[in-house]
């Protein structure tokens, strides 16, 4: 059987483009991330006089390594502290301030 949406694993970004997480660095990834995001930075500076709107895509396709272990970081990341998902309580039960 198939598992639900909710329990599957998010589609991992295409080479060139930024993963959904994109740009949190929780202290658990602190290395990992701060390596991509200084690579990406270094390698996708526009040049004020020659701008290349494909600047972003190929950064992101030169920093293929730190990107893959900012996303093997990420991934245990989120596997050890996702989060449950939060319910309200009904309007009946909350507490009020007085007035």
């Amino acid at each position: 059987h198939p598992l639900p949406s909710s329990a599957r694993a998010p589609m991992a970004a295409q080479p060139d483009e930024l993963p959904e997480y994109f740009p949190l660095a929780p202290k658990y990834c602190a290395k990992p991330a701060t390596a991509f995001f200084e690579c990406f930075t270094q390698k996708g500076a526009q040049d004020d006089d020659a701008p290349d709107p494909d600047a972003g895509r190929k950064a992101l396709l030169e920093c293929a390594g730190t990107r893959a272990a900012y996303d093997k970081c990420m991934t245990k990341w989120r596997r050890r502290y996702a989060q449950a998902p939060l319910y309200r309580a009904p309007e009946e039960y909350r507490v009020r301030p007085s007035e």
